[in-house]
């Protein structure tokens, strides 16, 4: 699975940078995570309760219910992580897309105007992951949205006046797709001259922190070399008197 990673250290820190690699918090996924699961609950509950609308709260907030033991379990798993990988985090926002698109079957499918929350998931992935990551997000949504303008249930309020033509649910479907697409290129764009631009400034950190150690290590050889010298001046010339001595005294 995933092994402990400490993003506090400023070596790995530059490492992942030079790499292009963005740092992934999992807390603050599941902290995002938190947010959604509760503005989700909060709007059916108000739409339940307040506004007396009749959606098929049960298996709604059974949904919702899913989304929470999930977090649950990964805001355990990842107590001790301070970095996730990439395709997990593809998994995690794959599940938000479903999870979200079978709150969207209940309540009305692209008719419902809470459906543009369905890029959202595209422009986290975009700004953290890579290209293909991206794309294969893309075409999570693309499916459920493609499935969501033919299968879902009515609105609650419009159960049985509210007819959207076909022309209109098409060109909601296709307005999705296509700020779907400008999203995902336009973030993942920037996100990647970004990176790019850091790991230059990373592999430039790098170079200098090793210049310094070594500048450091040739202050520490002279400061070492000037401590013994004075000794072994001191040394060799009272070896040399010493041996003049030797050699002036007549032999015995």
């Amino acid at each position: 699975m995933l092994a402990p990673f400490n993003t506090s250290r400023p070596d790995l820190q530059a490492a992942a940078r030079v790499k292009g690699e963005a740092l992934i918090d999992p807390q603050a996924l599941v902290l995002i995570r938190w947010i959604a699961l509760f503005g989700q609950s909060a709007a059916l509950f108000s739409v339940f309760f307040f506004l007396d609308f009749a959606p098929p709260f049960i298996s709604a907030f059974g949904i919702i219910l899913v989304g929470v033991a999930l977090n649950i379990w990964q805001a355990w798993r990842t107590r001790h992580v301070t970095r996730t990988s990439a395709a997990e985090l593809l998994m995690a926002l794959s599940f938000d897309v479903i999870q979200l698109a079978g709150l969207l079957y209940l309540t009305g499918g692209l008719t419902n105007p809470f459906s543009i929350l369905l890029l959202a998931p595209i422009a986290v992935s975009a700004a953290l992951l890579g290209f293909k990551s991206t794309a294969v997000l893309v075409i999570v949504v693309g499916v459920s949205a493609s499935l969501l303008s033919r299968f879902h249930l009515p609105l609650p309020l419009f159960s049985d006046e509210f007819s959207v033509p076909p022309l209109y649910l098409t060109g909601l479907l296709t307005a999705l797709m296509v700020s779907a697409l400008f999203i995902s290129f336009y973030v993942w764009w920037l996100a990647d001259k970004s990176r790019r631009t850091s790991a230059s400034l990373a592999a430039t950190q790098l170079v200098l922190e090793r210049e310094q150690r070594i500048e450091n290590l040739g202050a520490l050889a002279a400061a070492a070399a000037h401590k013994l010298g004075s000794p072994l001046n001191t040394i060799t010339i009272i070896s040399h008197d010493l041996q003049d001595s030797l050699k002036r005294q007549p032999d015995l």
